[in-house]
């Protein structure tokens, strides 16, 4: 829920930002109703020049404008969870600049496009929190105008990080222990693996491993882990913000069974 948050805010500013007017908002956690997991956000509009804003009504028409951005980006995302070419996210990135053109009339502004490097950010960050959901689980986004369920099969092609992003190892390769979440049963794509209480999506280079996997030479049950070589990557914004970490499993030396504990049956006195 707090990725989600910091997702949606993520959005809001680089949505406010290609509107081109001073304006920043944050989303404010106001409540937590009992007995579910659902957040009440509040949203608050910031305006450095209140007399850019004389009309209040703006405010309400940008808010709008916010929240069909978010809806947007959600729709599109459910549509088609597996972003794999450029030309997806263009096609992103031109969405969310017809919305910030939508700007009333008396403000006068210059849209301008969210660059890609940060529309792939932007996915990147939703991609990763939803990653920790289970089979079951579901999120949604609810407000005064919509109703939006926020896909949890978001995928995005490793190229276009390499393609749009900097890149820079951070360690060397180093062995560990990744119990398996969710194995890639028929293709060559990226695992969710947990590393401590994270989860990670890592692509297994290990071509010979994968192959005996497959061909269910390799038994691999819920709950197990790979004893693997693990290389981890830093990804960077051309403008040196920190987006996120590439995970790669360079060989997977063996598997590791789950342990399963059992009580066992207390003597029976009599």
């Amino acid at each position: 829920m707090a990725g989600l948050i910091d997702s949606f805010g993520r959005l809001d500013r680089e949505f406010l930002g290609s509107i081109d007017i001073p304006l920043d908002s944050d989303l404010l956690l106001h409540d937590i109703e009992k007995g579910s997991l659902k957040a009440v956000l509040r949203w608050i509009l910031k305006v450095p020049d209140q007399g850019a804003l004389r009309d209040g009504d703006w405010k309400k028409v940008v808010g709008r404008l916010v929240d069909d951005a978010r809806g947007f980006l959600l729709e599109r995302l459910g549509e088609k969870p597996n972003v794999d070419t450029k030309g997806e996210l263009q096609d992103i990135q031109n969405g969310l600049s017809i919305l910030a053109a939508d700007v009333p009339a008396g403000l006068l502004h210059i849209p301008r496009q969210i660059p890609l490097p940060r529309v792939l950010m932007l996915v990147q960050s939703f991609e990763s929190s939803t990653r920790t959901l289970t089979d079951g689980d579901s999120a949604d986004y609810r407000s005064e105008y919509r109703l939006e369920t926020i896909s949890t099969r978001i995928v995005i092609n490793p190229a276009l990080e390499e393609e749009l992003l900097d890149t820079i190892p951070v360690q060397h390769p180093t062995r560990v222990q990744l119990p398996v979440k969710k194995p890639d049963l028929i293709g060559d794509s990226q695992w969710d693996l947990y590393m401590g209480n994270r989860v990670i999506r890592a692509k297994i280079l290990d071509v010979a491993w994968l192959g005996k996997f497959h061909s269910r030479e390799i038994e691999l049950k819920p709950g197990d882990s790979l004893d693997a070589i693990l290389e981890i990557t830093l990804l960077q914004s051309p403008e040196g913000e920190v987006v996120g970490y590439r995970y790669h499993v360079l060989k997977v030396i063996n598997v590791i069974p789950q342990i399963h504990f059992r009580q066992l049956d207390l003597p029976n006195n009599e």
